[in-house]
């Protein structure tokens, strides 16, 4: 990755005084829709081990079902991928998207 990503998301494994570190043990970024979407154009993810498995996307509707999950591929440390949702919603409206990291990642553009 030769582009400066600004303003990245990461699960933070130190104290709020420390230099931001994207966790190595994982979690998950939950995005709320106040106003339900049928699709989203992409999600920047980056930093996500290689040969880690169990990273994905998960997509929910109003009543919390998963309508739909599209995996994350590790591709190393400063690396930058975006994830296009290969789907329009036709069962419901997205109210949720849960970004899962088993180990250590980033959520941009």
């Amino acid at each position: 990755n030769c582009v400066a990503q600004e303003n990245i998301l990461v699960i933070h494994e130190g104290s709020a005084a420390d230099e931001p570190d994207d966790n190595v043990d994982g979690g998950y970024i939950d995005f709320n829709f106040t106003v339900p979407v049928f699709k989203l154009k992409s999600i920047g993810i980056m930093d996500v081990e290689i040969g880690s498995e169990g990273n994905d996307i998960q997509f929910f509707d109003s009543s919390s079902s998963v309508i739909a999950t599209e995996t994350i591929i590790g591709l190393g440390d400063n690396t930058w991928q975006s994830v296009e949702p290969p789907f329009e919603s036709t069962t419901g409206l997205i109210t949720q998207i849960r970004v899962w990291f088993t180990t250590s990642g980033a959520v941009t553009n």
